[in-house]
């Protein structure tokens, strides 16, 4: 009995080191692009990115279908929180197909009266010259052209993981991971 207790709680401690260091490498996947991350590197995805998709997202495609970038901070380097107003400031990608999802602290959506969670590449309103604006606050400002609304997580906690997909990604973007320009977030 002894020996099975032991196995037992080396089993559950292993798991929970696992996970404690899978959530707190969330930023650092693989390849950095300023404030996103993705786990998809030029060579492939890299163990904790493997890891990390094991833990939040297991149905992820390959990199050659889609690469997702997630972030937890804004442009500025502070923590993503509900309470705040924020713009998501871009250009149209060179994808087939991108989209940005707004989730919780917990992963999941963020629970809105509106059922909005995202903005696409084909239902962003984009200015003249190609770029966009998507405004993200808990009431949709004035005269925004692309508002998603957040609140907090469905466990109650603050932060929001925005998530960037781009699904069948030109060779560009798959060769400049690092440095290929992304959406900038900006408090307002």
């Amino acid at each position: 009995m002894k020996y099975v207790l032991t196995a037992l709680a080396g089993t559950i401690l292993g798991v929970a080191i696992f996970y404690f260091h899978v959530e707190n490498t969330y930023e650092n996947l693989g390849t950095s692009n300023d404030i996103w991350s993705t786990s998809t590197t030029e060579k492939g995805q890299t163990q904790m990115g493997i890891n990390a998709v094991a833990v939040h997202s297991i149905f992820r495609q390959k990199p050659e279908q889609a690469i997702s970038f997630n972030t937890i901070r804004d442009s500025n380097g502070n923590l993503l929180n509900h309470k705040n107003r924020y713009q998501v400031i871009g250009r149209n990608l060179p994808c087939r197909f991108w989209s940005i999802t707004f989730y919780g602290e917990d992963d999941h959506l963020i629970p809105n009266d509106k059922n909005k969670y995202s903005i696409s590449s084909q239902n962003i309103v984009l200015e003249s010259d190609g770029s966009f604006v998507i405004n993200i606050s808990s009431d949709k400002p004035k005269d925004a052209k692309n508002w998603v609304p957040i609140g907090r997580s469905q466990d109650g906690r603050e932060g929001i993981h925005p998530l960037l997909r781009l699904y069948d990604p030109s060779d560009e973007i798959r060769k400049n991971l690092a440095t290929y320009p992304l959406p900038k977030i900006l408090k307002s």
